[in-house]
């Protein structure tokens, strides 16, 4: 399904532990990781031993050029010790082992763009901000302000909204298609802001015009239109956050 609809499988289940005992859980992992996983996370609490452990596992299935690691750099959890001399720590392994490590999980950028070719992942990314009173989340705007090339949607898709959390399946993809627009329009703007061309788009309706959702999560109108009405909203192969190549694969029509 992930290479028929072209998007990417993250496996988000933080492995932390010595280097042969992660080693053996992704190697024998009864749900088959290597066999569909893109990217998977770790933490950097046990050093580079655990890098390592997931590293060799992922060699020996071959899957070197496929599958990279995602280090859980900062948490948005309040009271979380994954700040600080941790997460420096985490960028020090990232920069040693660009081969092995993809980039980070983070609520922020924390690689310079001519330094490295690290990548950031933002995740609990919500418009309802908070849920459960622990997490404190960022709108998709706040995230792609801080630098981040990624914005991860969980529980703001399947979570629904406040004043309607319990949602059927369609409602979750109109969701997602709602999340995907406003990331794009922030983007868009953060642009402009900066003086940054954005390069054309033929039959590209401009996200402008779509839906969004306001502080609620729930669907409204845009007050201000902008674009052409030339064609409906794609999924360009040639779009990349952060012109980042990677990103060309997980950018293909729903």
């Amino acid at each position: 399904m992930a290479t028929k609809h072209q998007f990417l499988l993250f496996d988000d289940r933080k492995f932390v532990d010595i280097s042969t005992t992660v080693g053996n859980q992704l190697f024998n992992s009864k749900f088959k990781l290597l066999e569909w996983a893109d990217f998977i996370s770790a933490t950097a609490l046990y050093g580079l031993g655990c890098i390592e452990g997931l590293r060799q596992a992922i060699q020996e299935k071959e899957q070197q050029d496929r599958v990279g690691i995602v280090l859980l750099a900062e948490s948005s959890t309040r009271g979380s010790f994954a700040n600080g001399s941790y997460t420096e720590h985490c960028v020090k392994l990232a920069k040693e082992h660009p081969e092995t490590v993809l980039g980070f999980l983070s609520t922020q950028k924390l690689t310079e763009d001519d330094e490295t070719d690290l990548l950031t992942f933002a995740t609990d990314i919500d418009l309802a901000r908070m849920r459960d009173g622990y997490k404190v989340c960022q709108t998709p705007e706040e995230a792609i302000r801080k630098g981040v090339d990624v914005i991860f949607v969980g529980k703001g898709i399947l979570q629904g909204t406040p004043l309607q959390p319990r949602l059927q399946v369609d409602q979750w993809k109109q969701l997602a298609t709602e999340y995907q627009h406003i990331g794009w329009i922030a983007y868009e703007k953060i642009l402009a802001e900066q003086s940054v061309p954005i390069a054309e788009q033929p039959n590209r309706q401009s996200l402008y015009q779509l839906p969004a959702i306001q502080g609620s999560g729930l669907p409204v109108e845009q007050s201000e239109q902008n674009g052409s009405n030339d064609g409906g909203p794609v999924r360009d192969s040639t779009i990349r956050f952060g012109d980042t190549e990677v990103f060309r694969r997980a950018m293909g029509d729903y």
